[in-house]
């Protein structure tokens, strides 16, 4: 499992990014993308990472001039995350190469073997989420 994950992280090709991205990066663009205004604990929710984690993603962001945080109007203590244009930019990117992989994906396999793979992904995927909300994901 893990040989095939790196294997479709490279062809997603997030490390020949203009500024190599890292997944977790790629994962907030598109967050960010798909949302005018989106709150850093909404980004942690999002990827299942801690607040401190996030809040270290976006400064690493905001370097890369992808993103830029904006006080909130409710609290001066929360920030809203927003895309500036290169961010825009670049999320565009990663949804190409993201829907290029997609297409190798569906032209490996037949409509019945990518069906039952996106359900089996599907299921994992919802299982981890099962597993870290209760407090039984992984331990490091």
């Amino acid at each position: 499992m893990i040989g095939l994950s790196k294997k479709l992280q490279n062809n997603i090709g997030l490390n020949a990014q203009v500024n190599s991205l890292s997944n977790s990066q790629a994962s907030t663009l598109l967050i960010l993308d798909s949302q005018e205004k989106t709150s850093q604990i909404d980004i942690a929710r999002s990827l299942h990472l801690k607040p401190p984690s996030v809040v270290t993603l976006v400064d690493e962001l905001e370097k890369l001039k992808l993103v830029r945080r904006h006080t909130h109007p409710q609290s001066r203590r929360a920030y809203q995350i927003k895309l500036t244009p290169l961010g825009k930019t670049e999320a565009q990117k990663v949804k190409r190469q993201a829907f290029q992989l997609e297409s190798l994906v569906k032209a490996s396999l037949t409509k019945d073997e990518y069906k039952a793979f996106t359900s089996a992904v599907n299921k994992l995927s919802r299982k981890i989420d099962e597993q870290n909300s209760n407090g039984k994901g992984v331990k490091k």
